[in-house]
C-alpha cells in the first residue's frame, strides 16, 4: 500500500495546483445569404458548423488570447481578436454591420443577478439598418424606450415578468422598422434578443438566446469521495437537506449534477450528523468533496474545484491530494532514471496539479526537507486526455492506508460537419454539432417527399468503397449531378412523414475513439426528378475533436 501512495505521489507532483482559467462563449450566425453553414474556429481550433440564425452554447473556452476564425468552405471569411478574462461570460456573434459589411462582434453579457420576479432583457442592434429607436409595450402602452440604438451596441434592462411587445423605430421618428414583435419573458431568464439581417429585406429576423437564471437551471457537478477508515455501517450523503446516497470507505459517487449556488453538504452515520460543511458552488463549475482524516487523524471535509480547461494533444491531467493522516512529504518525479521535477512540503489537505506527456514516470517520496526516502520508488502510467484525481486517504501507518483514483476522460467531442453536395432539394442535418459518448443524437432529413422511403447510409470511409474511390459519381446510372460519399458501412431504413422529414436516433457507445476515428451519414430518397428515381443529400462528417 505504501507504493500505491508513491505512485500517487507521482501524479501530484509535477506543478503547484492551478485554478480552471476559463470563460464561457456563445456563438451567434447572423449573416444572411451564406451558400453554405460555416465553420467557427478558435485559435485553431474548430468548434462548430453552423447556419443563419443558429446560436451555439455558451462553451467553456480558455481565458486569454483568443483568435476567432469564421470559415465558408474552409476559407476563413471573418477573423477577430479578442481577449477574455477568466469567469466572465461572453458573446460573439458575426453579422452585417450598418452598411452591409460582414463583422464580428463580442459582448460582455450581465451575470449579475436578477431580482425576484423579474426578467432581463439585452437588445443587442447587429443588422443592417440605421440608429433605431426601441419600443417595449405591454398591453398597448410604452413602458420603456430605448432611444438611438446603434449598430453594434446593446441595451440592458430588467423588467418585470411577462408578455410584451416590442418595435423598432428609426430613430427619432415614428417610422416603424420592425415589429411589433412578441416577447414572453419569464422570472429569472435573461433574454439576448439579437436584430440580424438586412432590415430592408425578408432576412431581417430576431434572434433570441434565453439563459435561466433560477435555481433550478444553474447548477454544478460534485464528486464525492469517502476517505475515513473505520466507520461502523456506510455514510449517509445529504445535500441542502435531502439524502443524495450512501456509500462506505474508498468508494467514489459521481459526478452528479447539483444545483449552484450556497450548498450545505452533510454526512451521517446511522441518521446522526457527524460533519458538515457550507460551500457555494459557481454555475457550471466541477467540485469533488472528500471526506477524510487531517494530518493528525481528526475527521474533516475538503471540497477541491477541478480544472476543467482543456487538456492539450499528448497529455495527461494529474490532481493528487494529500488527505492522508501522514506528515508533509517533498515528491520526486524520475523518467528513465533522471529527475523531472521535485515538488516540496506537499501537506494535508492540500493538491499538486499539472499537465504532463503521456507515458511511464517513477515517483520518491521523502520526509519534508529531507534526503530520507519514505516510499518509492513507484511506477505510474498517465493516458492520453485523462484527468486523474488521486486521492491518499486513511492512516499512513495502518493498514487502511490506501489511493483512490477518479479517472475523467477529457477526449474532445465528436464534431459535426457538412460536406459534399446535395442533388436535390432536401438537406441532412443535425440535433447537435458536438456530442460526447453515450449521448443521443438525431440525423434528419427535411425536403424529401411526403410519405416516401428514404434509407440513411452510415460510413466508416470517405476515400474508398470496396476498391473504388470517393465520392463516386452517380450520373452514369441515372442520378446526374448525384454523388455517393463513403462506404455505407450500414444503413438503415425509414419513411418520410407528412412534411417530407424523416428522423433516426444514434447514441456513441462509451469509449467510441477507441473503434472509430470519424463516420459519415448521407441520404437517399425516392425522387421523380433523374431515371434513377433516388436523390441524395450532401453528408455530416463526424469525427474527434
Amino acid at each position: 500500500m505504501r507504493s500505491m501512495f508513491m505512485m500517487a505521489a507521482l501524479a501530484c507532483g509535477l506543478a503547484p495546483a492551478l485554478e480552471a482559467q476559463t470563460a464561457r462563449l456563445s456563438v451567434i450566425h447572423g449573416i444572411p445569404g451564406l451558400p453554405a453553414p460555416v465553420e467557427v474556429a478558435a485559435n485553431g481550433n474548430v468548434l462548430f458548423s453552423f447556419d443563419y440564425e443558429d446560436v451555439r452554447g455558451p462553451i467553456e473556452v480558455d481565458a486569454g488570447p483568443l483568435a476567432v476564425e469564421v470559415r465558408l468552405n474552409g476559407t476563413p471569411v471573418l477573423t477577430a481578436n479578442v481577449t477574455l478574462q477568466a469567469g466572465v461570460e461572453y458573446s460573439a456573434i458575426a453579422h452585417l454591420d450598418a452598411t452591409g459589411n460582414n463583422t464580428i462582434s463580442l459582448f460582455t453579457d450581465d451575470m449579475s443577478p436578477i431580482g425576484a420576479g423579474n426578467s432581463r432583457v439585452s437588445i443587442r442592434h447587429t443588422a443592417q439598418a440605421p440608429a433605431v429607436d426601441v419600443d417595449i409595450a405591454q398591453n398597448g402602452a410604452t413602458v420603456l424606450t430605448i432611444p438611438n440604438l446603434t449598430n453594434p451596441n446593446e441595451a440592458v434592462t430588467d423588467v418585470p415578468a411577462g408578455a410584451y411587445d416590442a418595435s423598432l423605430f428609426v430613430a427619432g421618428t415614428t417610422n416603424l422598422a420592425f415589429g411589433p414583435a412578441a416577447l414572453d419573458l419569464a422570472a429569472d431568464v435573461s433574454y439576448r434578443v439579437y436584430a440580424v439581417g438586412d432590415v430592408s429585406t425578408t432576412n431581417f429576423a430576431l434572434i433570441v438566446q434565453a439563459i435561466d437564471f433560477s435555481p433550478s437551471g444553474a447548477h454544478s457537478t460534485i464528486s464525492a469521495i469517502h476517505g475515513i477508515p473505520g466507520l461502523p455501517a456506510p455514510v449517509e450523503v445529504v445535500i441542502d437537506g435531502t439524502s443524495a446516497f450512501f456509500f462506505n470507505y474508498t468508494d467514489i459517487i459521481g459526478p452528479v449534477e447539483i444545483p449552484s449556488g450556497p450548498t450545505t453538504l452533510e454526512l451521517r452515520l446511522n441518521g446522526a450528523t457527524v460533519l458538515s460543511a457550507n460551500v457555494v458552488l459557481e454555475n457550471a463549475m466541477e467540485y469533488s468533496v472528500i471526506a477524510h482524516l487531517t494530518e493528525t487523524g481528526q475527521n474533516t471535509v475538503t471540497l477541491f474545484e477541478e480544472d476543467l480547461s482543456p487538456i492539450a494533444a499528448g497529455q495527461a491531467r494529474v490532481a493528487v491530494r494529500h488527505t492522508a493522516q501522514a506528515p508533509a512529504v517533498d515528491v520526486g518525479i524520475d523518467q528513465m532514471g533522471a529527475n523531472v521535477l521535485t515538488i516540496p512540503g506537499l501537506t494535508n489537505p492540500n493538491s499538486a496539479a499539472v499537465d504532463v506527456p503521456v507515458g511511464s514516470y517513477d515517483a520518491t517520496l521523502f520526509l519534508a526537507g529531507t534526503s530520507t526516502v519514505a516510499l518509492g520508488p513507484a511506477p505510474l502510467t498517465f493516458d492520453e486526455d485523462v484527468s486523474y484525481q488521486v486521492y491518499a486517504i486513511g492512516d499512513a501507518s495502518a493498514p487502511n492506508f490506501t489511493v483512490v483514483v477518479q479517472a475523467v476522460d477529457f477526449s474532445p467531442p465528436f464534431t459535426f460537419s457538412t460536406q459534399g453536395t446535395a442533388c436535390g432539394s432536401a438537406t441532412i442535418a443535425t440535433s447537435m454539432m458536438q456530442i460526447e459518448e453515450q449521448m443521443p443524437f438525431n440525423v434528419t432529413l427535411s425536403g424529401a417527399g411526403a410519405m416516401d422511403s428514404a434509407v440513411l447510409f452510415v460510413g466508416t470511409d470517405d476515400m474508398m468503397f470496396n476498391g473504388t474511390p470517393l465520392p463516386i459519381d452517380l450520373g452514369v446510372i441515372g442520378a446526374p449531378g448525384c454523388s455517393f460519399y463513403s462506404n455505407g458501412f450500414f444503413t438503415v431504413g425509414a419513411m418520410t412523414d407528412g412534411a417530407g422529414a424523416a428522423s433516426l436516433q444514434f447514441t456513441l457507445p462509451e469509449a467510441a475513439n477507441q473503434f472509430v476515428d470519424e463516420l459519415f451519414f448521407q441520404w437517399t430518397y425516392e425522387s421523380t426528378n433523374n431515371p434513377l428515381g433516388l436523390e441524395f443529400t450532401d453528408y455530416l462528417e463526424l469525427v474527434r475533436g
